[in-house]
């Protein structure tokens, strides 16, 4: 139904599909364009590549086999029945039979929630979609002693952005794999400097202690944080909310109409700082497995 298409040549034509299904909203969630450019140039260089499959004008898929799961766009009717069958059909028949997960689920799009149960998939976690216009932003939050909030500056600082990364979000990648991969990512046709912003700590040897990718689509007019992180040893001092603050002003500047951004439901913190931040939830989804 579908075919593989190298991810920097399809990219374009996947991101016009999701863009196009994001501003219509005929279904209850679709991914942003950002998150399909995070997926496929920032994947885990210890697993299978993922792959990209597009089906114009109405599907796209990302599959990451490793971990047996792949991403679908174009989720409506009998094209979402076509698309779980061939997901389970190209990891059974390529890696023998197993799990496999679909991702992601609106818990309000009760067709592909009764689709999925009667092909044996079942709920396995999710997360909350907040979303906040950008019309009225608040005054900037006062900055530490120390603390500047920019954009990257560039190759030499990737090892400090890869290592607040790496542990704010408790990576068990090797410190060197790890910010090889970010230097990979900052090579790639996905990345712009100005949308990498950083809390730079200068008191701290001008570490990077906060961070946050955005992600722009003129079509929706819907910008997407994809990742926001902070150090360990540098939360509790305002410093995502500030990066965040920036960003947003940012994405105003840009003709952005709304931001948006998601979060594991067990991130507490995150969704403290989302709602302290005028973002409200607009929907959850959840990932379905077949055992």
């Amino acid at each position: 139904m579908i075919g593989e298409v190298d991810p920097r040549e399809g990219r374009e034509a996947a991101r016009a599909i999701i863009a196009g299904a994001l501003a219509a909203r005929e279904v209850t969630y679709v991914p942003h364009p950002g998150e399909l450019d995070w997926w496929l140039f920032h994947d885990d260089p210890r697993h299978e590549p993922v792959e990209l499959y597009v089906d114009p004008p109405d599907a796209v898929a990302v599959l990451d086999r490793t971990n047996r799961e792949g991403f679908l766009v174009g989720r409506s009717g009998e094209l979402l029945g076509d698309l779980v069958a061939w997901l389970e059909d190209t990891l059974d028949s390529g890696l023998g039979p197993g799990p496999v997960t679909v991702g992601w689920i609106s818990d309000h799009d009760v067709d592909a929630q009764v689709l999925l149960a009667s092909r044996g998939f079942r709920p396995d976690g999710g997360m909350p979609v907040f979303e906040r216009p950008l019309d009225a932003l608040g005054p900037p939050t006062a900055l530490p002693d120390g603390v500047t909030i920019r954009p990257l500056a560039g190759p030499d600082e990737a090892d400090a952005r890869a290592d607040a990364a790496r542990l704010a979000f408790e990576s068990t990648m090797e410190p060197s794999v790890h910010r090889e991969r970010y230097r990979r990512f900052m090579a790639s046709p996905a990345y712009e400097p100005a949308r990498d912003v950083v809390a730079v700590d200068a008191l701290a040897g001008g570490r990077v202690s906060s961070f946050a990718i955005w992600w722009p689509d003129p079509v929706s007019r819907i910008a997407q944080f994809e990742p926001v992180g902070t150090r360990p040893d540098a939360q509790g001092r305002g410093l995502a909310r500030a990066v965040l603050e920036r960003c947003l002003a940012d994405m105003r500047a840009a003709g952005m109409d709304r931001a948006r951004v998601c979060t594991d439901d067990h991130r507490d913190a995150a969704i403290g700082l989302y709602a302290a931040l005028g973002f409200t939830v607009v929907d959850h989804v959840t990932w379905w497995t077949r055992p």
